[in-house]
């Protein structure tokens, strides 16, 4: 059917969305979503929208059966399936061109503008839901992030898809605040989702839980997330930041580990027992080689500058409370970045 192509509009524009995202207000946050609509609700809003947009009665009777609790065999708890799937019936070529941009790899230079105010919402989120998830898994969460900013949580109608996604970004990229929020939204329906969303859901919230801000957990997460951004070619203001953020944390925890050792020593001087330093958080194991991609970043990034005998002061200071390995990846860090401002 064409009637869909006319009311997607497919505008290809160049972005640099994961730099320009701001995560914690391009989305809204669980105290906008409502509670998940039954598929009775979502039944009768798909009818009543087909039959407006002028589809044939036949093609109504098809998409119907997947709404039958008799007939259908898809999960009554998979309502983004059951919406893609019912797009599928209508006009299957907008779900293959959909598949094919979930899958791509853009460079996070283009981005879909699906904002036909004649189509019905639930028809265009359930589509830029499908392509975040695809972007998500490919680690373009600036992208994704871009693309559900679009979307009024109010009237999704599958809240759970969305708060599932969002929360998936905020979980890898150590954001603890309002990943927390949309996963409690999320695991009190845990009965009306799917359920790996139930159970990945109640995983990630554990984890970020248990996060602790600063932490060398917190920080290796985000010089993970700096390695994929590079990855992927990404080196604007956001993947600047979040290396600023990385080097005030070491600072801090170098600056708590001095005055350490400088009370140890005073209590020692003194005829005491040495302080025993408080637990710190620690990395499992593991150990990594330090390669990042080759990109420029300009001086502004500040990586590698400090001189060798405060880069070896600051080394051992590091690796005093945490596992040998853990100095090894932050060396080989330094000193790939370092070259690359050379």
């Amino acid at each position: 059917m064409v009637f869909w192509l006319s009311f997607f509009s497919v505008i290809y524009s160049p972005i640099e969305a994961s730099e320009q995202a701001k995560s914690e207000s391009s989305v809204a946050v669980s105290g906008k979503l409502g509670a998940p609509p039954s598929d009775e609700m979502v039944r009768k809003r798909l009818v009543g929208y087909l039959k407006a947009s002028g589809t044939s009665e036949a093609k109504i009777r098809e998409a119907l059966v997947l709404w039958d609790p008799k007939t259908t065999t898809i999960d009554s708890r998979e309502r983004l399936g059951k919406i893609l799937a019912t797009i599928g019936v209508v006009d299957p070529q907008i779900l293959r061109w959909a598949e094919t941009v979930r899958c791509s790899d853009t460079g996070g230079v283009d981005i879909i503008r699906l904002e036909d105010e004649a189509t019905d919402s639930c028809f265009k989120d359930a589509l830029k839901l499908w392509i975040a998830q695809g972007w998500i898994q490919q680690g373009r969460y600036g992208e994704a992030l871009s693309l559900l900013d679009g979307i009024e949580p109010a009237e999704l109608c599958d809240p759970a898809s969305y708060a599932f996604a969002v929360a998936t970004i905020h979980h890898q990229r150590a954001e603890k605040k309002p990943g927390l929020e949309l996963l409690e939204w999320l695991l009190q329906y845990s009965g009306a989702i799917p359920e790996r969303y139930n159970v990945l859901g109640n995983l990630m919230y554990e984890d970020l839980r248990q996060l602790q801000t600063g932490s060398l957990d917190d920080i290796s997460r985000r010089m993970k997330q700096i390695h994929k951004q590079l990855d992927l070619g990404r080196t604007g203001d956001n993947v600047l930041k979040t290396e600023d953020e990385v080097l005030q944390m070491l600072d801090k925890l170098i600056e708590e580990e001095s005055k350490k050792q400088a009370s140890q020593a005073q209590a020692t001087a003194q005829g005491g027992a040495p302080a025993r330093p408080a637990d710190a958080s620690r990395l499992l194991g593991g150990k990594g080689t330090g390669q990042v991609t080759k990109k420029k970043l300009g001086k502004t990034a500040g990586w590698g500058d400090l001189p060798p005998k405060e880069r070896e002061q600051a080394m051992q200071e590091l690796s005093r409370e945490f596992p040998a390995h853990y100095r090894e990846v932050i060396e080989a860090y330094f000193r790939e970045l370092a070259r690359e401002q050379n």
